[in-house]
């Protein structure tokens, strides 16, 4: 019985180091999509506020979103704010 509590106790006290070390979730870098943020495009299909339109990106086409209010016409340049899903949510490019 004493065995058994104090490996019981080692595991508890190995187990709360773990989770304290993980406790903040997987670590991302700056990979797959999370290397697209801050990246810069071509708008090659207007965006509208509400609906999908479509950017070039490395050379990539890649469905988009604006977060701003008014069209971005074909031709403008933007700037990757984040991926949301399969699409990226973009903004104009400030020079």
């Amino acid at each position: 019985m004493g065995v058994f509590l104090l490996v019981t106790v080692i595991a508890l006290a190995i187990l709360r180091h773990w989770v304290a070390q993980n406790a903040h979730g997987p670590k991302h870098g700056t990979s797959n999509i999370y290397a697209l943020e801050g990246k810069r495009g071509f708008v090659t299909k207007e965006l509208n506020p509400n609906q999908l339109g479509q950017v070039t990106l490395n050379g990539e086409i890649w469905s988009a979103r604006t977060v701003q209010d008014m069209p971005i016409v074909v031709g403008t340049e933007v700037t990757v704010l984040y991926v949301r899903g399969a699409h990226l949510v973009v903004e104009v490019s400030k020079n």
